[in-house]
């Protein structure tokens, strides 16, 4: 009897023993659970893992996390398209796990990593913390081409779909640019000039608020600058500037004299001082001249009485030995003086014209 009882306490023992074991592993199991999350919390809080998340992210090709990371760290108006194609060109063939780093702390407290692919630089990352989280974004060349925005004073606008902010304004109530030519300012439309730096494309720019769908842009084909206004449907309007042009084409080709031209422009432009000058004799003299394919669209009203838009036509002129055939477009800016609408500015631009294989609108 005395061995039996000697097994069952060695058999109870060896039980509670195990019990003790098993709550061991598990209050142990449950302890490095514990340290490994408050580790992973921890890692967010070091500038190393917005790398790590960084290149999982281009790995995983999750575009949509490097695109809105990147408009916290660096913010920019490139739309998601665009800025996804760089992003793939410059890591295209590139092994991600194989790269080299080199990293320089700012003042301000965000982290530059260079990055180094086979000992050749590739490009640098730029870190921050935000909400107390580390983000990592790819910067670009600064040297990209810079766009302006002149709209009027209190409309609110978007560039790709990105509100635009009040750091972006370089210049308030000033003459709008395709104006400045025209040097008379009492005439002249006054606007609000935002600068849009490092851009990858030409942006979309839209007006939001209630009144959105009445307003229009206008690229100018001198300066790329873009001009934000009222859309305007005009038959007779657009049928003066059909005029203008054909009078301005009509000079060039000593089919009319210069009055004409004076006779529909603004005195003090300096489109009026070239015109006083413009060389026409080289124009082969011809007994047939016609106009055909002649169209005034993308109207852009400015202000209450100033207008740019662009204009195209097709212009044939033939005389017994030759012919041809110039397919041109202008871009006029108009202004209403003394009741009448005239030339303030002009712009020639042959790819207004969709015959040429150059054309830059439909």
């Amino acid at each position: 009897m005395k061995k039996k009882n000697t097994t069952m306490e060695y058999s109870k023992a060896f039980t509670i023993l195990g019990i003790v074991l098993v709550l061991f592993i598990g209050i142990g199991f449950i302890f490095i659970s514990n340290v490994k999350k408050d580790f992973h919390e921890q890692e967010k809080h070091l500038p190393g893992s917005a790398i790590t998340v960084y290149m999982n992210d281009l790995k995983a090709q999750n575009y949509d996390a490097i695109y809105e990371n990147s408009l916290l760290v660096e913010p920019h108006y490139n739309s998601k398209e665009a800025y996804v194609k760089k992003i793939a060109s410059i890591y295209d063939g590139v092994n991600l796990d194989a790269l080299e780093y080199e990293t320089t702390d700012n003042s301000d407290g965000s982290v530059l990593v260079k990055l180094f692919d086979q000992k050749h630089f590739l490009t640098t990352l730029k870190l921050i913390k935000v909400d107390d989280t580390w983000l990592a974004t790819t910067l670009f060349d600064q040297s990209q081409t810079k766009y302006y925005i002149e709209a009027s004073e209190g409309v609110s606008l978007e560039v790709n779909g990105i509100p635009l902010k009040l750091d972006a304004l370089v210049a308030q109530d000033v003459v709008a640019s395709n104006f400045v030519a025209m040097n008379n300012e009492a005439l002249a439309p006054r606007v609000d000039r935002y600068e849009l730096l490092n851009l990858l494309e030409a942006p979309t720019v839209t007006v939001v608020g209630s009144d959105a769908s009445s307003y229009g842009t206008l690229t100018d084909v001198t300066n790329g600058t873009i001009y934000v206004g009222k859309v305007v449907n005009d038959a007779d309007l657009a049928k003066t500037m059909v005029d203008y042009a054909e009078t301005c084409a009509s000079f060039t080709a000593n089919d009319t004299g210069l009055n004409s031209v004076l006779g529909i422009s603004v005195s003090s432009s300096d489109w009026v001082k070239r015109i006083r000058t413009l060389q026409t004799q080289w124009f082969t003299k011809h007994s047939i001249a016609e106009f055909s394919n002649q169209r005034a669209f993308n109207l852009i009203q400015q202000s209450e009485d100033t207008v740019i838009g662009y204009t195209s036509f097709d212009f044939y002129a033939a005389n017994s030995e030759v012919s041809r055939t110039w397919n041109a477009g202008y871009q006029m800016s108009i202004v209403k003086e003394n009741g009448k609408w005239k030339i303030g500015a002009m712009g020639v631009c042959s790819g207004l014209n969709p015959e040429n294989e150059y054309a830059i609108v439909e």
